[in-house]
């Protein structure tokens, strides 16, 4: 057979598997993903509650795809949450520094131009109150 499912991931009406009620927060992230089948439209699907450690809504969409993949191979929604909320934070990716101070500093080696934008917005959507302040470098 030949055909090719397809698994549309993502926040539109039209995502076969939709992610919902994110919460982002300096400790980690939450949200809820909700899978349409062949029988089941999304909006009527069980919600399944994702917990990670990972920062930043741009590590929404990554876990959400991954879940995606693993659901498209047939992996089993207990070993994906297993192995979602217990994968490590990576070092120097969204990376808080643990400090005795009122603010949090994190680091990245966002080193594109598409990188830094999209950390930059990540530590934008984890500051409720105040600025966001960068400091980076760069070789050459």
């Amino acid at each position: 057979d030949n055909t090719m499912a397809v698994t549309k991931v993502g926040t539109l009406p039209d995502a076969t598997l939709k992610i919902e009620d994110v919460l982002l927060a300096q400790t980690g992230t939450t949200f809820t993903l909700r899978e349409a089948t062949e029988f089941t439209a999304v909006e009527d699907s069980e919600p399944r509650y994702v917990s990670t450690s990972l920062l930043g809504s741009f590590n929404v969409a990554n876990a959400a795809m991954a879940i995606g993949l693993a659901r498209a191979v047939g992996i089993e929604w207990s070993d994906i949450f297993s192995g979602i909320s217990g994968a490590a934070r990576v070092p120097g990716r969204m990376e808080p520094v643990e400090l005795d101070r009122p603010y949090t500093v994190v680091v990245d080696f966002a080193h594109t131009p598409d990188g830094l934008t999209h950390v930059l917005s990540s530590a934008q959507e984890l500051t409720p109150v105040g600025q966001v302040i960068c400091v980076f470098g760069c070789g050459g």
